[in-house]
């Protein structure tokens, strides 16, 4: 239901130490190059952290913002100069095209202004349904209305219990009640579509902020680009040396605020000695919320198995989406596109699926069609280590342009999860090593000879909710005649998460 992403920088003096072409089909224009070499950077960059993370978090599940954190590895980018900003624009995945020529190359190798202004552009486009004062105060609207809706739902499913749409006990109500529910549940479902109809499908916020040590002299070149890129109005003057817990709660506010409340405490407790060596911290939120274009019916989510990957079983809520439409296909296990049938003969067991080493992918769509959440589901449960030795930008964009609107029995978890990654230890893993180092160099955000910095700390937290209303096509229907030989029927495929899956 809720997806929130919020990441930190922060760049301390030698005093102190802290260890704590594939998105085209989205958001790029052929003729925005800026955007094109920043969506390619952020979604190679995405994959190498995906391994990295995955690699240290190997029993666990794993969820985190690339785009949150490569924009704040951006704005970190620069203020570096030399080895430090090479080894930074390396494990950003910058091309060939931000290359710099020139005499000054060794010390700033990298043409910044192009992945800046591709951030820029897609900020904008993220930010630019977000404008209107009144969403806020509809939204509200909607929320109370879908709980009455949900409400209304599990009353006629448990009226229906005997039909198998319930799983608690059954509530018979007599015609004149259950009438009467139904009438309630059109006009209320009426109401919400109306008022979704006048706003925004979805809510998705991206905001950045710098703040600094008000005794530091920062570089006004660094401050102005930072500023017209990432429009952080500026560097918020803050006092690091002398007041470090108020400084960390207005922090910790902003972020709060931003994501809706569901970042807190971004920048933890630190010793006052340490807090001390603070000069900059750089912070950047992701809130998004939408719903499903088609809703899953709450009657249907049902308390299942869920196994793991070692074949262990676990019970979860699991929800159930009969003949959803969505973007689906199937492949086998080296990658290749299987042949999905859409009409078989009554009875048919074979040639539906691939083998067991095969997996499938399904894009279901949040409602406006402009966003979805893309799933992908091997077919046997241990079966996600396999797809994530192939997964790369351009094995996801051939997949992707695979993908078919179709008719789809979808079984989808309802979760909520929680992360926390300090990933100081990984970005040094991925290449950025200086840049953690006493000896990094920094000098484009300051003159200052006496106060070098290098970076201390990189906390990224993220939380997400998936439910049956939100975290939503048109509609496709497959018919045809006699062919000859048995009768056909249209197919529609099980697409199962229930067991290890990526989303």
């Amino acid at each position: 239901r809720v997806l929130v992403l919020s990441g930190i920088v922060t760049l301390l003096t030698s005093a102190g130490s802290i260890d704590g072409a594939e998105g085209d089909l989205l958001l790029a224009s052929s003729r925005q190059q800026p955007v094109k070499v920043t969506v390619k950077a952020n979604s190679d960059f995405a994959f190498d952290l995906y391994r990295q993370l995955a690699q240290e978090n190997s029993d666990g599940n794993l969820f985190f913002s690339p785009y949150s954190i490569s924009q704040m590895l951006a704005m970190t980018a620069e203020g570096a100069r030399g080895q430090t900003a090479k080894e930074i624009g390396n494990v950003l995945r910058l091309p060939a095209a931000c290359n710099r020529i020139g005499d000054d190359a060794q010390l700033m190798p990298w043409k910044t202004s192009l992945i800046h202004s591709g951030y820029s552009t897609l900020n904008k486009r993220l930010n630019s349904a977000q404008t209107n004062p009144d969403y806020d105060a509809i939204r509200s609207q909607i929320k109370r209305l879908e709980k009455e809706h949900i409400a209304l739902d599990k009353r006629v499913a448990a009226h229906y219990a005997i039909l198998g749409e319930w799983t608690g006990p059954r509530v018979k109500l007599d015609k004149k009640e259950l009438d009467e529910v139904r009438r309630r549940r059109g006009e209320v479902y009426t109401e919400m579509t109306d008022l979704e109809a006048s706003i925004s499908p979805y809510e998705v916020r991206v905001a950045n902020a710098i703040w600094g040590e008000e005794t530091y002299p920062f570089n006004q070149t660094y401050v102005n680009m930072i500023e017209k890129h990432y429009k952080t109005s500026r560097i918020f003057p803050v006092d690091f040396r002398n007041n470090f817990a108020a400084t960390r709660q207005r922090i910790n506010d902003w972020c709060a605020k931003q994501t809706n409340n569901r970042i807190k405490d971004i920048l933890p407790q630190l010793p006052q000695e340490q807090a001390r060596t603070l000069r900059i911290a750089l912070t950047n939120a992701i809130y998004f919320r939408a719903d499903w274009d088609t809703k899953f019916n709450v009657g249907r989510t049902k308390v299942r198995d869920f196994t793991l990957a070692n074949g262990g079983k676990v019970k979860t809520s699991i929800m159930h989406g009969p003949k959803f439409s969505v973007r689906y296909a199937a492949f086998n296990a080296d990658g290749s596109f299987f042949p999905t049938p859409t009409l078989v003969t009554h009875g048919q067991s074979t040639g539906l699926y691939p083998n067991a080493d095969g997996f499938a992918i399904a894009e279901v769509p949040y409602r406006g069609n402009e966003l979805s959440m893309l799933v992908i589901v091997p077919n046997h449960h241990s079966g996600l280590s396999a797809i994530e030795e192939n997964l790369n930008a351009a094995n996801l964009s051939r997949w992707i342009q695979q993908l078919k609107q179709r008719r789809a029995d979808i079984y989808l978890p309802k979760f909520k999860y929680e992360a926390t990654y300090s990933l100081k230890q990984t970005l040094t893993s991925m290449g950025m090593k200086q840049a953690f180092n006493v000896s990094a160099d920094f000098s484009g955000l300051s003159d200052s000879a006496t106060e070098p910095v290098y970076l201390g700390m990189f906390r990224h937290k993220a939380f997400v909710e998936v439910n049956e209303t939100s975290t939503e096509a048109a509609a496709a229907t497959a018919s045809g005649g006699l062919f000859g030989g048995p009768p056909k029927i249209p197919f529609i495929p099980e697409f199962r998460a229930d067991h290890p899956f990526l989303y």
